[in-house]
């Protein structure tokens, strides 16, 4: 049973906490004002301190939230520069490698342009060696061989895929057979495909004439190994005992010789200019890659620069206040548990 004495201990007990919760209470709401007018306080010293870096860039309003507007905008500004420095950089990048392929481009364009030079001059070579071997022989698959040749060469027959320099020297040893092969098209028409300029073409056009008159004194040659010989018209109409010391005469004459070389010296002036034309090409973009990539350096190097002062720009003006407001956020909140 509970006596007199024990309620009214009771109530002074049940005074004394309430007396402690007010108490605590009251520390608790005063240690959170604190701490807030703590917090803005730090805002305004950092506001004050970083003044003369950032100008309006940190304003603290009531509350102590910063207001970032000119940070928001020089770092919107420094992406846009970023990107267009980058931008410059692909750029150049992508004209620098293009420059480099049109430099291959034209080192192709020489070689075929000399090979299809060379291509003149073989097929020349190759019609003298059949009409030498036929007049020296009698073999008619020489002057077989001849026809073909000139044939392929006027676009009469179809041209072998791999009509290349040896091609009739296998023909000769037994290696390769003569075939049916590709398109049927004339030395000229290929010549005019490759886009030559007008004084290279006429170049090949001139030798190319001056390979066709050649062509008649063969025939003529050939034809006296035969036994025709040409009448007042041109033609090889009139018979005759065949005549091998005329052939060989006219094969093997200065006559010869003097038309021969009629045909290799434009082919040789080809060969310069398409040369010095292609070259000077190639030595034009080389040096314009050499420029693009002299550009891409600095660039760079601004870029890089650029990127490394924005970070230490983040650095100081966001990143430092930021940390320094979590410790005073911290230290706000630790501080109504130790008083």
């Amino acid at each position: 049973m509970q006596t007199d004495g024990d309620a009214a201990g009771m109530r002074r007990v049940a005074r004394v906490r309430a007396d402690l919760s007010s108490d605590f209470a009251t520390r608790r709401d005063s240690g959170l004002n604190g701490c807030r007018h703590r917090l803005i306080s730090r805002c305004q010293g950092i506001s004050r301190e970083h003044r003369a870096d950032l100008g309006d860039g940190l304003a603290v309003d009531g509350r102590g939230r910063v207001a970032t507007m000119k940070i928001r905008t020089t770092i919107l500004f420094g992406a846009i520069g970023l990107l267009v420095l980058t931008g410059a950089w692909a750029t150049l990048s992508i004209l620098a490698a293009r420059a480099e392929q049109d430099r291959a481009q034209s080192a192709d364009e020489l070689v075929a342009s000399l090979r299809l030079a060379g291509r003149l001059r073989r097929s020349s070579d190759d019609l003298t060696r059949m009409a030498r071997i036929y007049v020296s022989t009698g073999d008619a698959k020489y002057r077989d061989y001849y026809q073909q040749i000139l044939a392929i060469r006027n676009g009469s027959a179809p041209r072998p895929a791999d009509y290349g320099d040896i091609f009739w020297d296998q023909v000769l040893s037994g290696d390769r057979q003569l075939a049916d092969g590709g398109e049927a098209v004339p030395l000229r028409e290929l010549m005019q495909r490759m886009g030559f300029t007008a004084k290279e073409f006429e170049l090949l056009t001139q030798a190319e004439d001056e390979s066709n008159e050649l062509v008649h004194l063969e025939e003529v040659a050939m034809n006296a190994v035969a036994g025709r010989f040409q009448d007042i018209d041109g033609a090889f109409t009139r018979s005759a005992p065949p005549d091998l010391e005329l052939a060989r005469g006219i094969m093997f004459g200065p006559r010869y010789f003097m038309a021969k070389g009629r045909i290799m010296e434009p082919i040789d002036q080809f060969n310069r200019q398409i040369e010095d034309r292609v070259r000077g090409e190639m030595e034009r973009l080389h040096l314009r890659s050499l420029k693009l990539a002299n550009w891409q350096v600095p660039i760079a190097l601004l870029t890089g620069t650029c990127m490394l002062a924005g970070f230490f720009y983040l650095r100081r003006a966001v990143l430092k206040p930021l940390f320094a407001l979590t410790r005073d956020a911290k230290d706000g909140r630790a501080r109504p548990h130790v008083q």
